[in-house]
């Protein structure tokens, strides 16, 4: 299988999320009174948009849409108009459908909320003695469950480490080529991440399987 590895810088960084679930209406319902459908995966989020799975009838470009975000911490949901901006068979000719979804009409509140979602999503700081906090640590969800995510502080992905029998593999692209690490300690290939050659490595809290 594949693995897509897109680490190019955006104006508004995706964050993979683990946490955060998505119930989806058409927009002329306004509110989620009708027919809706949740998301069967929530693959990134950021303050412009959701990219997502659903299962049945696929939406159709430029669709209006009403997103329903919920997450663990938050009392209640996020409620957002969407604009489908793509859509395609997830896998190929099957009944799923991975779906980009820019936000439209956010408000301060809206942004707000998205932002705290976000922070929430990031996971563990990282922190290197002698240059404090340089970033965070997140585990991937079920299907990603040896993967973990690292950010630089502006949200950033900076590269992706697979765990692995022998220790740990970060790759990152940097100069449009992909670059590997490895090492038998998770701290040796966050300094490299960082570009730092030495310092204590700490993740608050740990990351747990």
């Amino acid at each position: 299988m594949a693995v897509e590895i897109r680490y190019a810088k955006r104006s508004h960084p995706r964050v993979r999320t683990r946490h955060t679930r998505v119930g989806v209406a058409s927009k002329k319902h306004k509110v989620f009174q009708g027919p809706g459908r949740a998301a069967e995966v929530v693959l990134d989020l950021s303050l412009s948009g959701i990219k997502m799975v659903v299962k049945g009838e696929p939406f159709e470009k430029n669709e209006r849409i009403v997103l329903e975000i919920l997450h663990p911490a938050f009392r209640g949901a996020i409620q957002i108009d969407g604009l489908v901006r793509w859509a395609r068979s997830d896998p190929a000719g099957s009944d799923r459908w991975a779906a980009g979804v820019e936000f439209v009409d956010l408000d301060e509140k809206h942004k707000r909320q998205l932002d705290r979602l976000l922070a929430l999503e990031l996971g563990s700081k990282i922190t290197i003695a002698g240059h404090g906090h340089v970033g965070f640590l997140a585990r991937g969800t079920a299907e990603l469950v040896s993967t973990l995510f690292v950010y630089d502080l502006d949200r950033h992905e900076l590269g992706r480490i697979m765990e692995e029998k022998a220790g740990y593999r970060l790759s990152r692209v940097k100069g449009g080529k992909v670059e590997t690490h490895t090492s038998h300690e998770l701290g040796e290939v966050l300094r490299w991440a960082f570009g730092k050659s030495e310092g204590r490595v700490e993740v608050d809290p740990p990351v747990e399987k």
